[in-house]
Order: C-alpha cells, then sequence, then structure tokens
C-alpha cells in the first residue's frame, strides 16, 4: 500500500498484497460509549452505487484492549486485508464499520483507495 499521505488522494492497494494499516500508520481510535463485548468488522468497497462486503470478521481479537471494552474505554483498530489478484483494477471508496453485538454502528471509516 503507497500513496496514503494526508494530502493524497487515494490509497494504492497492490494486488497479491495483504494491506496492514499499521505497517502504514493508518489505526482507528475510538472510545466506547458503553460496555461492548462483542464487534464485528464489515469492510465493504462501493462500486457503481452499490456497496459490496469484501470481508466481515469477529473484531474482537484485531482492537486492543480486545473485548469486552469497558465503558468509555479508549480502543485502537487495525485491520489486515488480503488484496487477491481477482480483484479489478479499479479506484473504489473503501468503508470499514464496527458494529456491536446488536449490529448497532459504533465507529466506521472511509477512503478512497484504488486497486493497482
Amino acid at each position: 500500500m503507497d500513496g496514503c499521505a494526508a494530502t493524497a488522494e487515494s490509497c494504492n492497494f497492490h494486488t497479491g498484497t495483504t494491506v496492514n494499516m499499521t505497517t502504514y500508520g493508518m489505526t482507528l481510535k475510538f472510545t466506547t460509549i458503553e460496555k461492548v463485548d462483542k464487534l464485528k468488522n464489515s469492510l465493504q468497497g462501493n462500486i457503481g452505487d452499490t456497496w459490496i462486503p469484501f470481508n466481515s470478521s469477529d473484531a474482537c481479537p484485531i482492537i486492543t484492549p480486545s473485548c469486552p471494552v469497558a465503558a468509555n474505554a479508549e480502543a485502537t483498530f487495525c485491520i489486515s486485508v488480503a488484496i487477491i489478484k481477482l480483484y479489478p483494477q479499479i479506484s473504489v471508496p473503501i468503508r470499514d464499520e464496527l458494529k456491536d453485538g446488536s449490529g448497532a454502528e459504533c465507529t466506521c471509516f472511509l477512503v478512497q483507495g484504488k486497486i493497482v
């Protein structure tokens, strides 16, 4: 992954690689409002005005501290994603959401990506 400086228009995701947010200084810090026992990660890309899921998984192993997270606690989220060679080489808005056990959104981020 490159081109993700704060001033960049998009992040380049290279096919055949695994993108790790930590390696590029991209971590998401958030503060919980209430205790969170479960978190689900939902990674999506917008293609043709439709959000297409790329990855959905248990987020507890990839946040610090791991679940359960106490109310009013700061947590850090970092994900690794395989960019498989079958993905088309296109520009795509990428959204990642963290949802609690009831499906309510806890936090999210949006980045403009380009698969190259």
